[in-house]
């Protein structure tokens, strides 16, 4: 990645903003278990991106009660080694509203191996068609047996790994203390307003590590499609020396 690249996207992420709008077992579609009731809630299942117009203008969202997958924005610099990827963190980490981790042994594939089991058994054609058509979306329910679940909202799963990787790289221990002083009126986090302007800092990780070394198991193509199915607004430097 050029110099003009690098100043290129500092620039955006100082300008992006966040944007809201007022055999033993049997798998069961998940339509099959809706009830009228329910479709009075249909509202929270939805594919609003809130930012279409800066970060992430083509991510799907498939968002459900319980996880709004694009809430949150992620930049991840994924290099070799010796190719300049720690200045880049630093010069990130000095914007405001950017909170980038460090290398951690190549986390990333180790957590895609826990959800390695969720998008095996659970690929697109496992999704009930008819929830589609309702506005929901959702993977099938196993309605018996030994592996049965009730029907799985799409991208649920993103918020687990997002807040997983959030928990790598904290706010800062004052900040962290602040969030239970809400009487603090000068705590960056204590009001509604500290803790809108966290959730709009942009999280991410530097690696050089996105492989398994000694078995070969992560393909560059499987890493894309895990980072693309659990951080869908996301902006990635591959900086190669």
């Amino acid at each position: 990645i050029g110099y003009l690249q690098i100043m290129k996207l500092l620039s955006e992420v100082l300008k992006s903003g966040y944007s809201s709008s007022n055999e033993n077992s049997k798998t069961v579609p998940a339509s099959s278990l809706l009830t009228p009731n329910i479709h009075s809630a249909s509202s929270s299942f939805n594919t609003f991106n809130p930012y279409t117009k800066s970060w992430c203008p083509s991510a799907k969202c498939y968002n459900s009660p319980l996880c709004a997958p694009c809430k949150r924005r992620f930049l991840f610099i994924l290099a070799t080694g010796r190719s300049g990827s720690t200045s880049l963190l630093r010069m990130f980490n000095e914007l405001p509203n950017v909170r980038l981790s460090g290398e951690n042994y190549n986390i990333l594939f180790r957590a895609s191996e826990l959800f390695k089991v969720i998008l095996e058994d659970y690929p697109e054609h496992f999704v009930d068609e008819e929830t589609m058509k309702e506005g929901y979306f959702m993977h099938n329910a196993v309605e018996n047996g030994p592996f049965m679940h009730n029907a799985i909202p799409l991208g649920s799963f993103s918020c687990v790994m997002q807040n997983f990787l959030t928990a790598l790289n904290p706010p800062d221990l004052t900040s962290l203390m602040n969030l239970d002083d809400s009487d603090d009126e000068d705590s960056p986090l204590s009001t509604d307003k500290g803790i809108a302007e966290e959730e709009r800092t942009i999280l991410g990780i530097k690696e050089i590590r996105l492989q398994n070394e000694d078995l070969l198991e992560w393909t560059p193509e499987e890493a894309t499609k895990f980072l693309n199915a659990y951080f869908p607004c996301s902006r990635f430097i591959i900086n190669i020396s």
